[in-house]
């Protein structure tokens, strides 16, 4: 089995609702693009318009206090990550990626990650920076360190919280950020390995995420080089894999 666990933030926190409607939808339809047997677990206040549907979505609605700075919007995202771990619990032993609500995931990454040893973690190495619109991608290294949407680990029921309120210890890997999740798996002494192609596809600029303007606008000529010599088209191929429009 594999799980994803999928936070989505609630219509006051949205600049654009539509949008980020849209962008929920689009990722969870490319979650669905496997005809393996996973389960997508959604948490929200409110459900995206336009889900796809399919049994293998789980939509799972909760009420936390709306949040009003960004630090309470990380405490939400957290709350609704927890929530959906205790679903995919039954479901365990398992895969399971925490995954962005506004990220496109691989059409072969399911497929890739089932035919493995049922133990340890995979992680993006390298993924896509897409800005919103754009007729180009970035390919990005290091990306586990930068997107939410870039680690699976095969977890048993006993390592996942049995309810929300269940107190997770410093040591438990469900308390880590994604950038450093992957050192801490590997001083951990987890099998991690790099999933040898680009995983996910990290939608930027939608004026809906964290992710800013920087790939307007990048912060040193360095990295603005960089973004150059790593630009792709957007081929066909790419959009198919990951659900885009053509």
């Amino acid at each position: 089995m594999f799980v994803f666990v999928v936070p989505f933030k609630g219509r006051a926190c949205c600049s654009d609702w539509s949008v980020a409607s849209e962008l929920c939808t689009n990722a969870i339809a490319s979650m669905l693009a496997t005809p393996s047997a996973i389960r997508v677990i959604l948490v929200c206040s409110e459900p995206p318009d336009d889900l796809p549907s399919d049994p293998r979505l789980i939509v799972k609605k909760v009420f936390p206090p709306t949040p009003r700075t960004p630090e309470e919007m990380m405490v939400d995202k957290g709350f609704k990550i927890r929530v959906g771990l205790t679903i995919a619990r039954e479901f365990a032993p398992t895969w399971l990626m925490r995954a962005d609500a506004d990220d496109r995931v691989s059409r072969k990454l399911v497929s890739f990650v089932e035919e493995q040893t049922p133990q340890g973690a995979w992680y993006a190495e390298v993924g896509w920076m897409h800005r919103i619109g754009s007729s180009y991608v970035i390919k990005q290294r290091d990306f586990h360190t930068q997107c939410g949407t870039s680690c699976i680990t095969y977890v048993l029921a006993s390592q996942i919280p049995l309810t929300i309120d269940e107190p997770l210890d410093e040591s438990n890997l469900f308390n880590q950020p994604h950038h450093t999740l992957v050192d801490f798996l590997k001083n951990c002494g987890v099998p991690t390995r790099p999933i040898p192609f680009p995983t996910t596809l990290y939608v930027t600029d939608s004026g809906e995420n964290h992710s800013g303007p920087w790939l307007t606008a990048p912060p040193s000529r360095r990295i603005r080089i960089r973004h150059i010599l790593n630009t792709r088209p957007l081929t066909r191929s790419l959009r198919e894999e990951f659900g885009l429009a053509p």
